[in-house]
């Protein structure tokens, strides 16, 4: 899939970024070696009417003068919306999180003026 931004997550920082191309490549230089990083999508581009699940490889280790070949299967997954209500009405703008208890995998939205939320391309677990 072209335009999915991705990051390489190592031990406390991100330490690099790509989008892929028309092909779904990318190529993720300048990692600081040795380090073993996480590769995960930052952010997954519409698809028609699917949504797809964040994308996730962990444990890659990456080693001076070194390839790691690294495929991330996207999923088409699930949406949960709702509503955010306070006692004077609707909350607006109020910052939520789904986390996933299987994968520890944080998603974060903003309800709008209404107090209605979305979270999209959600992966199965609890």
């Amino acid at each position: 899939m072209a335009d999915v931004e991705l990051a390489a997550i190592g031990a406390d920082a991100v330490v690099g970024n790509a989008t892929t191309d028309d092909d779904g490549t990318a190529t993720l230089t300048g990692i600081p070696t040795p380090e073993t990083v996480t590769v995960a999508t930052r952010q997954l581009p519409p698809h028609g009417a699917d949504t797809y699940t964040p994308g996730l490889r962990s444990d890659i280790e990456v080693r001076s003068g070194s390839t790691a070949l690294v495929t991330l299967p996207l999923v088409v997954g699930a949406t949960v919306q709702g509503e955010v209500v306070g006692p004077t009405g609707p909350a607006a703008r109020r910052v939520m999180y789904a986390w996933n208890e299987d994968t520890s995998q944080v998603i974060r939205t903003t309800s709008d003026s209404a107090g209605k939320y979305q979270f999209v391309g959600l992966g199965a677990g609890n």
